[in-house]
């Protein structure tokens, strides 16, 4: 009743109460394990925020979680709505942007402790991204 007819601003107060109320003993009452990431998930997101300098292929986070390349792609998809391969740009892309604000290191030389081999490459898909390139980043930001 007081849903769908809140008459003033202590009803509405109350309805909020109530409905926190109960979505507390929901969750209180669900298996909370039913909340956590899937654990071939948190695996493969440890091992990039690991190893996202290096070179990293579907095919090794598959062999890593123990699970096929075609079904891991697929997977991570689903679970993210995003490629494997997306996430690991973008991850690299969030690194470089804590790194570029230090002044003294050369666009060039973060791309390549981020992950990028090209500078180009690095660019491009700082730029995709984010869309500005990452000297523009750097100057908006000093």
């Amino acid at each position: 009743y007081y849903m769908k007819y809140p008459a003033d601003a202590a009803n509405t107060r109350l309805v909020l109460i109530m409905t926190q109320f109960f979505a507390d003993i929901l969750l209180d009452a669900m298996d909370r394990s039913a909340l956590r990431h899937p654990e071939w998930f948190v695996s493969a997101i440890d091992y990039i925020e690991q190893n996202y300098q290096k070179e990293i292929s579907v095919e090794q986070l598959a062999q890593y979680v123990q699970i096929s390349a075609p079904h891991f792609h697929r997977l991570f998809l689903k679970y993210t709505g995003q490629s494997p391969y997306q996430y690991i740009l973008e991850f690299r892309v969030q690194k470089a942007k804590l790194l570029l604000s230090d002044p003294v290191l050369q666009i060039k030389q973060i791309g390549r402790e981020v992950g990028f081999h090209n500078v180009n490459h690095f660019i491009r898909h700082f730029k995709r991204i984010t869309g500005v390139t990452p000297g523009q980043y750097r100057a908006g930001r000093l």
